[in-house]
């Protein structure tokens, strides 16, 4: 249950959330105005973008059908998704704003609690002297927990690493919002013509608002972390990093205190001209103590692994990504959790006007330690679709998807099948041919 207040070694602390949120943007504003000020004289590229889709699913909720009389209620809804695309790119920096805003309707009375207002920004820039860059990467986003705590097939941009999932899978209550607000500014120096020196932060801050009378089993949480490593460039492809990385997760609900320490290396290269290859390996130990569901505090560490693999395979008609991950998230249920995903999407120019994508995605998250069995979670979605564009500015298109959850506290599985047709408009760019 998301509450305002957390214990720690008999001492009460208050978490002011939506402060916490509020300074992050301010920060993330505030290194972008300065990255945007040496930038001035760039033109800034501004291309909007708005979808009007209607969607029939069989199963919304994503309830679990014990029996036909509790079967799953259908649901047809209209959504409403605008976005626009700011880019400022000079001939030392870059810097891009994604401002989005998508409101849905459902057509029938009984799914009137799932109706959802969201709102979203993405920002990320990075600015270059001779020998050093200052970068950050920030998303914000106020959302239903229907779309934030069930993860997408397809990422939300094919050429960027999306931000970090902190979703649980958890839908039973859905009548809460996610307040998060991630912000990770970077900077590097160069100390030779080969190496240089990286210092990195990432903060995430995450709350649950919604109807008191109702509560659910998420908790806000706040996740911090700091990185320092060295970059080698071994030749004019290939790319080495290691770095140290210490973090400290903190839940409010069961008064989750767990902090991590980190060795991790990275490979980057090009196979060849049109695929490249990203793999990362680390160690880890996270000592963690929280207070359980009969009050008692338990106390403890654990040690593991990461790993991080990814193919990239680019063409003037297709996109691919690939990868394989192994990785220690903060969850919404106040805890730490491994997670093991597989991910597939290829996006293909079929012809000039029509546009293929697939897309799939596996995940199996169990509680760091394994000291919370019932939120062990087994996921998977997968989605195909197909884009006819009419005009340079108009598309149309269809889609289906379809979501697998199972958790090891249920009796049985649960799934959806989900039918989208869509209009989408989207204004011309003037960084593109």
């Amino acid at each position: 249950m998301s509450t305002q207040h957390e214990t720690t070694g008999g001492m009460v602390i208050e978490r002011a959330n939506g402060f916490a949120s509020t300074k992050v943007i301010g920060v993330c504003l505030l290194v972008a105005g300065s990255i945007a000020t040496y930038e001035a004289q760039a033109v800034w590229d501004i291309v909007p973008e708005v979808e009007m889709a209607v969607e029939i699913d069989d199963n919304p909720r994503l309830g679990v059908d014990v029996a036909a009389a509790a079967a799953p209620n259908d649901g047809t809804k209209t959504v409403v998704d605008g976005r626009v695309d700011l880019s400022n790119i000079g001939q030392r920096g870059e810097i891009f704003f994604q401002p989005r805003a998508r409101v849905d309707a459902y057509a029938e009375s009984e799914n009137e609690d799932l109706e959802s207002e969201d709102l979203f920004l993405r920002a990320n820039g990075e600015y270059r002297w001779q020998m050093a860059s200052l970068g950050f990467a920030s998303y914000f986003s106020s959302e239903s927990i229907l779309s934030s705590e069930l993860e997408d097939a397809l990422p939300l941009d094919p050429n960027l690493v999306d931000p970090i999932d902190t979703s649980s899978g958890n839908v039973d209550v859905v009548n809460e919002d996610r307040n998060r607000a991630i912000f990770a500014p970077y900077v590097e120096f160069g100390i030779s013509q080969r190496n240089s020196f990286l210092f990195e932060t990432r903060f995430i801050d995450a709350t649950y608002t919604g109807d008191a009378n109702q509560a659910s089993d998420r908790s806000d949480f706040t996740d911090t972390l700091f990185a320092a490593g060295i970059v080698r460039n071994l030749d004019e492809r290939n790319v080495v990093t290691a770095r140290l990385r210490a973090s400290q997760f903190e839940a409010a609900a069961n008064q989750n205190v767990t902090d991590t320490f980190a060795v991790e290396g990275t490979f980057t290269r090009p196979i060849n001209e049109l695929w490249s290859m990203n793999l990362g390996v680390g160690v880890q130990r996270s000592d963690y103590a929280f207070v359980d569901e009969d009050g008692e505090f338990i106390d403890n560490a654990d040690t593991n692994y990461s790993l991080d693999l990814r193919f990239e395979h680019r063409t003037e008609l297709t996109i691919q990504n690939f990868s394989i991950r192994r990785s220690m998230n903060p969850n919404s249920l106040g805890f730490l959790v491994e997670r093991n995903e597989i991910a597939y999407n290829v996006s293909r120019q079929i012809t000039p006007r029509i546009t293929g994508i697939v897309g799939a995605r596996a995940i199996q998250s169990r509680t760091l330690d394994n000291i919370k069995q019932d939120n062990d979670r087994d996921y998977a979605r997968a989605q195909v679709g197909v884009e006819w564009g009419l005009t340079q500015n108009w598309v149309v298109s269809a889609d289906y998807i379809y979501t697998f959850q199972e958790f090891a506290s249920q009796t049985r599985d649960t799934n959806s099948n989900a039918f989208i047709i869509g209009v989408n408009y989207r204004g011309l760019s003037r960084l593109q041919p």
